[in-house]
This record gives C-alpha cells, structure tokens and sequence, in this order.
C-alpha cells in the first residue's frame, strides 16, 4: 500500500507527515520505499562484503501512536516519532490544514468505512477471504466503489447563490 502511494504521489516524494498506529510491519516498509541506500566501503578483510542498507532521508517524517487500554478502556496515548526530528515534526504539524496534532482518526475512520463496505475485513464474520487474490481483488472493488461511486454527502457542490 505505500508502495502504491508512492507511485501516485508527490512523485515518488514522502510526504510532510505519514502517520499510523503502531503496526510494526509499517517502518520497515516505509524505509524500503522511501529510504536512501548505504553501501558500506569494502573493508579490505576476507570475506563477504557488507550487504548495502538503507537509512531514513532527512525530510522523512513518520510518527505512530500508541493507545493503551486497561480493561478495554483507553488510558493513555502515547506520541511516537519513527523517523524525523522533534522540530521537524512541530513545523510539519503548524503547517497542516487538518490536525494540529499526530493522530490516527483519519485512519480510523477509513478502515471503519473499509470493513462496512467489505464485509471480508469486517469483524466477526463468516464472509472471510480463502483465497489472498479473491480478498485483495475485492479490497480494490470496494476503494474503487467509495472513491468513484459512492454518494459523499458532505462534498456538495456549492454555488454563489445557495442559502445555507
């Protein structure tokens, strides 16, 4: 998926802020997305040579949080920054048009509206996926049908003589 992303925006360019909960498949795949490789100098020693690496750029920002639950109740949410810097991570958040904080709600809401409309990734269901290309061919038909057919009542169509 943030391959996916990366191809379709910015030009393959991060974006100011990337933000998740704390799944940790998400780093190491931002890293081999948008990570810059090292190839280690040869050290002169016998042996294999040092496989090349890769280290985050300095304008990559990724920050997740972490909720904590005791007795499946909230308690405490903790802020973590991944890659970037404390000031880098300030100025981003000054300059959004959305948050003035790291959060994941956007994230949330998506894969709420996700499950309603793919009865595969809801919870507790018998409408699981058997087949991985089955599930993510269906995955496709319900972004397609949110982004493209679906009916968004809050993106109305305003025009200089509407009363509201």
């Amino acid at each position: 998926m943030v391959e996916d992303f990366s191809l379709r925006a910015n030009d393959g360019q991060p974006p100011a802020l990337m933000t998740a909960d704390e799944y940790g498949p998400y780093p190491k795949c931002i890293l081999e997305i948008y990570g810059e490789e090292v190839r280690p100098e040869p050290t002169g020693k016998p042996g294999r040579p040092r496989k090349p690496y890769k280290v985050a750029p300095p304008d990559l920002l990724f920050a997740t949080v972490c909720k904590k639950q005791e007795k499946n109740k909230g308690v405490k949410v903790e802020i973590r920054l991944v890659f970037g810097t404390e000031e880098t991570l300030q100025e981003a958040l000054k300059k959004s048009t959305v948050s003035k904080r790291v959060n994941v709600a956007f994230v949330e809401r998506y894969n709420g509206t996700d499950r309603h409309l793919n009865a595969r990734k809801a919870r507790q269901t018998y409408e699981f996926s058997k087949n991985v290309d089955d599930h993510v061919h269906q995955s496709w038909l319900s972004i397609g049908y949110y982004n493209f057919c679906w009916d968004h009542r809050s993106l109305k169509i305003r025009d200089e003589y509407s009363v509201y």
